[in-house]
């Protein structure tokens, strides 16, 4: 995938020889760096433009120095006061009204100034994104743009939601796809069809799709002419083959481990000779590896056993099962916000740790919120049987507190809640839970404690 972004950018920056390149929106560090070397290597200028600029931002800034200035604001809102780029990546929030406004920005700008509309791309036109809205913060969203959604993921071929099965679980998801105003390639067939006289469209296939805009007129009108295109799918393709071998060798690391797993279990057979192995047969590549750890479990325990010790290897079983578990609860939960959660804890981010277990494991101990609903340190102070119990905070109001009665900061009275709403108290919901999946769409209200 770096390959084919680095081809393409590299590639535009040679043609167009802008003076300055807009990152909207920078969610993928990579993208980013690609962005920056692209257009250091070509004199110009990278624009990033997002609200909040997270730690590897701030670094690619001090790398590039001037090269690369960081507007910390919403990329609709920047690109009114920025230089006009030649060239413009968008990869922000995946949503019809996020590539809308940042779209409709970009025309604008052009139009005032008597310009051709920039060379734009745009991130996650294909599955799943570019028929579905997904959010970052559904709030930051206006209510008549904001499609149905829940925090669960998405399968390919399936329009409804798959809940933590799916991908992206932990992000907002719109309920339903193929509607008006719903995902990223809706919102840039919506803006192209009214300006098909001025710019043309088409998408690369693979990785998310990305939609290539370029202007009828001017130097970006040959940006994806057909030796262009041709590069670009090239590099598309380039990119997938390394993807291919690279699964052909973890399928060939599998079958050989089928093999160390029939080894394995004849040397079991051979402990154990009233035990009947049964006879090694051709499986497909997910029994590989469950027929071996089998195997070394076995292997392993036998070990524990022989030194007295497997009584304790056993209650670390439990408490890691334990600990996944709650970690799932964490991330099913629209109380704890992941994206939240590295955002407002940069060094959780730094150190690339899981979210759910880093509050699980240290977070809360070190009055961490779990989201911006939820006071760890509120919930601890007022409920001090909690802390003393050795219960996690988010846990122990999700599972009883809210039920009891308690409030998960000084913003939310769950009693409250639940006697404005008894359809809420009724099907038995978690107050601050139902509020954030959907009270809050239906404008239900809140009331400080």
């Amino acid at each position: 995938m770096t390959d084919f972004r680095d081809a393409i950018a590299g590639r535009l920056c040679a043609l167009l020889k802008p003076r300055h390149v807009l990152l909207a929106g920078g969610r993928d560090a990579g993208l980013a760096a690609t962005l920056a070397q692209a257009a250091a290597g070509n004199g110009a200028i990278l624009h990033v433009a997002r609200p909040a600029a997270p730690d590897w931002v701030r670094a690619l800034r001090t790398a590039h120095g001037d090269a690369c200035v960081l507007h910390e604001a919403a990329p609709a809102d920047a690109i009114g006061v920025l230089p006009v780029p030649e060239l413009c990546w968008v990869d922000a929030d995946p949503n019809w009204f996020t590539v809308t406004g940042i779209l409709n920005a970009l025309g604008a700008q052009a139009a005032r100034l008597g310009r051709p509309f920039p060379v734009t791309l745009v991130e996650g036109a294909g599955w799943p994104y570019g028929r579905r809205d997904s959010y970052d913060d559904p709030g930051a969203i206006p209510v008549a743009a904001r499609r149905p959604h829940e925090r669960s993921g998405v399968r390919p071929g399936q329009a409804a939601l798959a809940g933590s099965a799916g991908l992206h679980a932990d992000r907002y998801n719109a309920s339903a796809e193929n509607e008006p105003g719903n995902g990223i390639l809706t919102a840039v067939e919506d803006f192209c069809l009214e300006r098909t006289a001025d710019v043309r469209v088409l998408i690369l296939p693979g990785f998310g799709g990305l939609a290539a805009i370029c202007p009828r007129t001017g130097a970006g009108a040959g940006a994806f002419a057909a030796d262009g295109l041709a590069t670009d799918l090239a590099a598309v393709a380039a990119s997938l083959e390394t993807l291919r071998l690279d699964q052909a060798l973890r399928l060939r690391e599998q079958e050989i481990a089928l093999q160390q797993a029939v080894s394995l279990r004849e040397t079991l057979r051979t402990l154990r000779p009233g035990t009947q192995a049964p006879a090694p047969t051709q499986t497909v590549a997910p029994r590989v590896a469950r027929v071996l750890r089998r195997a070394r479990r076995a292997v392993f325990m036998a070990r524990l056993a022989a030194r007295g010790r497997l009584g304790a290897w056993r209650a670390a079983e439990r408490a890691r099962h334990a600990e996944a578990e709650n970690a799932a609860r964490l991330r099913a939960s629209p109380a704890f916000d992941a994206v939240w959660y590295l955002a407002h804890y940069p060094d959780v981010a730094a150190a690339g740790d899981d979210a759910a277990l880093h509050y699980l494991r240290c977070g809360a101990a070190e009055s961490r919120d779990p989201g911006p609903f939820f006071s760890t340190s509120y919930y601890v102070m007022n409920y001090p049987d909690v802390a003393t119990a050795g219960h996690n905070p988010l846990l122990h109001y999700l599972a009883s507190g809210a039920a009891e009665g308690r409030n998960p900061g000084p913003h939310f009275a769950s009693r409250q809640y639940l006697q404005e709403n008894p359809d809420v108290a009724a099907a038995g919901h978690n107050p601050l839970e139902h509020y954030l999946a959907c009270g809050r769409a239906e404008g239900r209200g809140v009331h400080p404690v």
